[in-house]
């Protein structure tokens, strides 16, 4: 069976699918939707895609509506497909609880602060702030997707949200190899497209003070199936 994505590679929700198709080996065809010509605003997509107009989403006649939505539960769905091909499923309660309270951190904290960030600093064209840290762009560029520019003092306090949540990810690395225990899982695909995002808003250098962190990328972003991924940027 080839599954059918929705969605585009440059999107970190849509990473996250790719990143799991790739590390189970799944066959899949990517159907690219293009966010700026606002093809996942059309009411046929809507209708018959995605409810809520965003991506990726998945085509599959398992489903009553022949569609799934939601990158998270399209890559667990797709991991429950495949059962035993992905590490880090657990075996008891502890584990249970650990990975949970993994997956809230990244749902709660992580991903949101995230997308906040790159909807101030990238998507409303902003660059390198004074304190070397991130900033407004003065109004030398335009806003882009109708967005408008932000606000230094948000960008701070976004900033300093990151960091304390990449404070807690050096601390817990550095009593394992991954972010749910000693396999690499789930987790560590929602969280990767966000971490290979960060220099494109000025902060990869972020990594460079949390070595626990900074281990942890290399290992992720070293799997053949990310490099798959980051091809389909290229």
């Amino acid at each position: 069976m080839v599954l059918k994505i929705y969605g585009h590679p440059t999107s970190t929700c849509t990473q996250r699918v790719l990143f799991t198709l790739e590390e189970l080996g799944a066959h899949y065809e990517l159907c690219l939707i293009d966010m700026p010509k606002g093809e996942h605003k059309t009411p046929t997509y809507i209708k018959t895609i995605h409810p809520f107009g965003r991506i990726p989403a998945l085509e599959d006649s398992n489903f009553n509506t022949n569609r799934l939505f939601e990158s998270r539960a399209i890559c667990r769905y797709i991991a429950e497909c495949n059962p035993g091909k992905l590490g880090g499923k657990p075996t008891n309660t502890k584990e249970v609880a650990v990975l949970e309270q993994a997956l809230s951190v990244d749902f709660s904290y992580f991903d949101p602060t995230m997308k906040s960030l790159g909807y101030a600093c990238l998507f409303r064209k902003q660059g390198v702030g004074s304190r070397g840290g991130l900033g407004v762009d003065n109004g030398l560029h335009s806003s882009f997707m109708g967005y408008g520019r932000g606000d230094q003092k948000k960008i701070d306090e976004l900033t300093n949200q990151l960091r304390t949540v990449l404070d807690y990810y050096e601390w817990q690395l550095g009593q394992q190899e991954y972010l749910s225990g000693k396999e690499f899982s789930l987790i560590d695909i929602y969280t990767a497209p966000w971490i290979a995002f960060l220099p494109k808003i000025n902060i990869g250098g972020e990594l460079d003070s949390r070595p626990n962190v900074k281990a942890w990328w290399g290992k992720v972003s070293a799997r053949p199936a990310w490099g798959k991924v980051i091809s389909k940027l290229e």
